[in-house]
């Protein structure tokens, strides 16, 4: 009776360490947002970081082309009470053009809903990784 008791409870904690393991690795806190993020297109690598002024913002540090270097993609985003806030997308290809947009982290990527008026859209940013980096680019070592 006691090792069918032991044997489902050693099974019980195997299975809960699998759950546990399969976790994301990125938590969601505030600062795990950070990191470097390959753009929509897939043609560009967007640094994601925190200024002094406690904004998340998205700064194009990387492109194939190299046209929009330092451009802002994304900025107003703050972190309180466990949410995220309104922020801005200022799309790259449309100058002068400023979205509203909402912020939330799927895994390790970064999902951004920027919306004007009637029209909609949905980003993902996709943080890189050694088996996700374009060709050219080097991802800087922590």
């Amino acid at each position: 009776m006691k090792s069918k008791l032991m044997f489902r409870l050693s099974i019980g904690v195997g299975l809960l360490l699998c759950a546990l393991a399969s976790l994301p690795a990125y938590a969601k806190t505030p600062d795990s947002i950070e990191g470097h993020y390959l753009g929509p297109q897939g043609d560009a690598v967007i640094r994601v970081a925190r200024g002094k002024d406690g904004i998340y913002r998205g700064t194009i540090v990387w492109q194939a082309e190299s046209k929009k270097l330092g451009h802002v993609m994304m900025s107003g985003f703050r972190y309180r009470d466990g949410k995220w806030s309104k922020g801005f997308v200022f799309p790259p290809r449309r100058k002068n053009m400023k979205l509203d947009a909402s912020l939330s982290q799927k895994g390790a990527n970064i999902e951004l809903h920027a919306q004007k008026r009637f029209f909609s859209k949905r980003i993902v940013l996709k943080r890189l990784t050694k088996e996700i980096t374009p060709a050219g680019f080097v991802l800087p070592q922590k």
